[in-house]
């Protein structure tokens, strides 16, 4: 990875993604009484064998570490500021469930949570690509969106909901115009989607 050396007692910045290790390395010298690297990296110490060291951080938040040495002539400080980016992900919701009869409407809605800063749908004919947004759409067959949401703290997996849209029974039916008393006929019919029942 990159090495960023804190000079001359500004505060530095790098970022990171949730879960890398960092190094952080010193180099103390001069006339030391102590030192302390803060938080939590070093205790206060005197001992020389611990103004030259390499330690590895995994902070889960943005972090600045700050090296303070005192000595006789002062103290000196120097600080570096790790900025924790977490990766983003995306949830998906719709106002009427996960299933609508043929002609309605859903809105579908979708938050991304993270360092994300956009959107891109993968499938679905939904092209919004603001983070924290939702459309209306109308499916005349069952669809799936799924989109992905990326951004500082990379790309996050890709997020889908399937809208299923059942569709209205239809029904034809087919007999003689005229039938002779006593004659055997036949009844044709034909449906389409009725999936519960069928009474003729």
């Amino acid at each position: 990875g990159d090495t960023f050396v804190s000079g001359s007692g500004g505060t530095d910045t790098i970022e990171i993604i949730a879960g890398e290790d960092v190094e952080l390395s010193w180099i103390v010298f001069g006339d030391v009484n102590s030192m302390i690297v803060t938080p939590g990296v070093q205790t206060t110490t005197s001992s020389f064998a611990n103004y030259v060291k390499t330690v590895t951080v995994n902070p889960t938040e943005t972090t600045t570490y700050v090296l303070n040495v005192n000595g006789p002539a002062g103290d000196t400080n120097r600080s570096i500021t790790i900025n924790v980016l977490v990766p983003p992900t995306i949830t998906i919701t719709s106002s009427a469930g996960l299933s609508i009869v043929t002609g309605n409407c859903t809105t579908i809605s979708w938050v991304v949570q993270g360092d994300g800063n956009s959107v891109a749908w993968t499938q679905g004919s939904i092209t919004n690509t603001n983070i924290d947004s939702s459309e209306t759409v109308c499916p005349n067959d069952t669809t799936t969106y799924c989109a992905v949401a990326s951004g500082p703290g990379g790309v996050s997996p890709e997020t889908c909901i399937t809208i299923t849209v059942y569709q209205l029974p239809t029904a034809t039916i087919t007999v003689p115009a005229v039938v002779d008393y006593n004659d055997n006929f036949t009844i044709d019919y034909e449906t389409q989607y009725a999936n519960i029942s069928i009474e003729i």
